[in-house]
């Protein structure tokens, strides 16, 4: 709109958006399935790697977050929230030294 004078208490609301990123520094995970019904798995990484997995809702927020130790291959189950709403939801794994790997799921 069109504001003569701006208000003493605006806030200033930047959003960024981003897509799948993978880096090259990052662990190689496969996350399946996707589309999935709010559960889904990860595989792959480096032995005895501890890893920090958090999915962001459409809307940004952390909406899980768990914590486990990456095997070679292993399947790694991430369960979401019961009755978590259908959108693309976004997943980042942290692991230790390297950069994080970005992935986007589907809840359907």
């Amino acid at each position: 709109g069109q504001c003569a004078v701006p208000a003493e208490n605006a806030v200033d609301v930047r959003v960024e958006i981003c897509s799948v990123v993978q880096d090259a520094g990052a662990s190689r995970l496969i996350l399946w399935p996707n589309p999935t019904s709010g559960r889904f798995n990860l595989v792959g990484g480096e032995a005895n790697d501890q890893v920090d997995v958090r999915v962001f809702g459409p809307d940004g927020r952390l909406v899980h977050e768990q914590r486990m130790v990456v095997q070679p291959n292993a399947v790694l189950p991430v369960e979401l929230p019961a009755g978590i709403a259908t959108g693309t939801y976004m997943v980042r794994v942290l692991s230790h030294g390297r950069a994080p790997s970005i992935h986007r799921v589907v809840v359907q």
